[in-house]
């Protein structure tokens, strides 16, 4: 049987009251209450569909309520009709202000009152169907979204051959660690998810790094260090787990701030400085491309050595207390709990590589200026300082800018500067090589890093501005006496671009 509608009826007199219930209450689950309170109250337990309420009852008046129902977020999307025994213009504007959505002028027509009351509550049925529906569907969503992630999880473990089943493994230390710290059921399981996918950004790793052997160069461990904010970036959108993304983003934070972003401290996600514990005695206890597993007491030690510097002195002590009292995890018991809700599939794989695709374009806008798609200055410089470091190889640096470029925006505006930037950014990219660095430092500045160019080349910059030489003007003319005057004194000058450059190279060699 459907069930019927239901309104909260309020005045101060019983006889009104009665009187509304004898009219509504074949159509309507009606409730009756005399006082502004009462209202508040009843709200607490159940929300009706539509509040019909005097506007000028005693105590608490009509308004007041009504303004309490709309700063409340459970009750603001609650329809309210107030009843009025003047209804002029200023009560109504005060209604309106306050969130009403009708008036009813008193002593009204039992007529009128239906016919008012009908659609409102028509609307109001069917906004909270469609209310619960939708929040039916996201959870649906949002839990095939994760589940979908948790294979993923699975997916980066195995991208590494010694670190099968790492994941997991730390997320079983994880919820250990919760319970002895006192977390409910639902904290552990949030906590417990987070901890599976703390490694998640490792999808955009390449195999090669994870798996080698010998040390990482510098430009290697940066790459590492990203799959952290990378991780965040991925599961930023997921809401089913509250803390999902700080978890992710601060797992390799230090307790004194020497970590991956350099926060310290209670500054720390509680989750994230869980995770790290876990995470760092995991690590040690298995096998990995460039060592053996380090024994149980070892690794011990190495967390007691980190107690209050790399980990939260107090987790440390949790974990401890856990070990000494024999706490084992059981990871094929987890694992087949795990493959019944996301088992590895032709729909999964599907997923996997969207979410791939997805990885690397997170890294890409990380990296990048999203005008010109060129480096942002910050990779610029790691790129160029990692080439150095690991290359015997020179190259020249140069430098450019867009001279009066703060006219073209206060005179045509900042969408056509931005048309210029990314007209000249074309330009430079026609003029350079694929394995350059190219970035945009900012505003009108860009760099260049030419590889392998040697450094007595001089670049003019006509090669990328100035069509033919008829172009150039008379500073432009002074120059290029100047050069080939040096020219003359046995100093060699190369105005050209990089692509030209290279083939003089060539041809040199």
């Amino acid at each position: 049987m459907m069930q019927k509608p239901k309104i909260l009826a309020a005045d101060n007199t019983k006889v009104a009251l009665r009187y509304m219930e004898t009219i509504l209450g074949d159509i309507y689950d009606v409730t009756l209450v005399q006082t502004g309170m009462s209202v508040l109250d009843c709200l607490k337990s159940e929300i009706p569909d539509l509040i019909l309420m005097n506007a000028n009852m005693f105590g608490m008046d009509g308004y007041e309520v009504l303004r309490r129902i709309k700063e409340d977020k459970e009750t603001k999307e609650i329809p309210v009709i107030l009843m009025m025994n003047v209804k002029d213009i200023q009560s109504e504007l005060r209604g309106l202000e306050e969130g009403a959505i009708d008036f009813i002028s008193l002593p009204f027509e039992p007529q009128v009152l239906k016919a008012r009351i009908a659609h409102i509550v028509e609307l109001s049925v069917l906004r909270k169907q469609q209310a619960h529906l939708i929040a039916k569907q996201k959870e649906q969503i949002d839990r095939l979204f994760l589940q979908s992630m948790v294979t993923i999880a699975h997916t980066v473990d195995a991208k590494d051959r010694y670190a099968r089943r790492h994941s997991l493994r730390v997320a079983l230390y994880c919820r250990g660690i919760a319970a002895k710290l006192g977390y409910s059921d639902k904290e552990k399981e949030e906590l417990y998810y987070i901890a599976l996918l703390h490694d998640i950004g490792k999808v955009s790793t390449p195999d090669t790094i994870l798996n080698k052997a010998s040390e990482l160069t510098k430009e290697e461990y940066e790459n590492v260090k990203k799959h952290a904010e990378i991780g965040a970036q991925i599961v930023q959108n997921t809401r089913f787990v509250p803390g999902l993304e700080e978890g992710v983003r601060y797992h390799h934070e230090w307790y004194d701030g020497n970590g991956y972003v350099g926060i310290c401290g209670d500054e720390i996600p509680e989750v994230s400085r869980i995770i790290a514990v876990a995470d760092a005695y995991e690590a040690m206890t298995a096998d990995r491309a460039y060592r053996k597993h380090f024994s149980k007491e070892h690794a011990i030690q190495e967390l007691i050595r980190g107690r209050g510097t790399q980990f939260d002195p107090e987790i440390v002590d949790t974990f401890l207390e856990l070990l000494e009292e024999g706490f084992t995890i059981d990871e094929d018991r987890a694992e087949g709990e795990l493959k019944g809700e996301g088992e590895l599939n032709e729909a999964n794989e599907l997923l996997r590589q969207v979410f791939t695709e997805t990885v690397l374009e997170t890294q890409s806008e990380l990296e990048r200026d999203s005008l010109t798609d060129f480096l942002n200055r910050r990779y610029f410089e790691d790129k160029i300082n990692n080439y150095l470091l690991s290359s015997k190889s020179c190259g020249t640096f140069f430098m450019m800018d867009l001279d009066n470029f703060k006219q073209v925006n206060d005179t045509y505006g900042h969408k056509t500067g931005d048309e210029l930037i990314q007209a000249f950014a074309d330009v430079i990219r026609e003029n350079t090589r694929d394995d350059d660095f190219v970035c945009r430092m900012g505003g009108d500045e860009f760099a260049v890093f030419f590889f392998e160019l040697m450094l007595r080349y001089h670049i003019s910059v006509d090669q990328f501005l100035l069509d033919t030489p008829t172009q150039k003007d008379t500073k432009r003319r002074q120059l290029d006496a100047l050069l080939d005057d040096m020219s003359d004194n046995g100093i060699r000058i190369v105005t050209a671009t990089a692509k030209e450059i290279s083939e003089v190279e060539k041809e040199d060699k």
